[in-house]
């Protein structure tokens, strides 16, 4: 289990297309839908390639 981040989610704005916006939860759009919670929690939705979430997982928390 990796601890806990905490993500800026306005730098998400500029780094991913986002299609959903709240103070504490935004959502990309990209091969399927992500749900980023300013926490650090990841939801990748009807999503099964671990590999492309993998590196996604990744990039977002490169951005955040």
């Amino acid at each position: 289990q990796e601890r806990q981040k905490s993500l800026n989610l306005k730098n998400m704005k500029n780094n991913f297309n986002v299609i959903a916006e709240t103070p504490i939860v935004i959502v990309i759009k990209d091969k399927c839908e992500i749900i980023v919670h300013s926490y650090g929690e990841l939801i990748f939705k009807n999503m099964d390639d671990m590999d492309y979430i993998k590196k996604t997982a990744e990039r977002i928390y490169e951005k955040g």
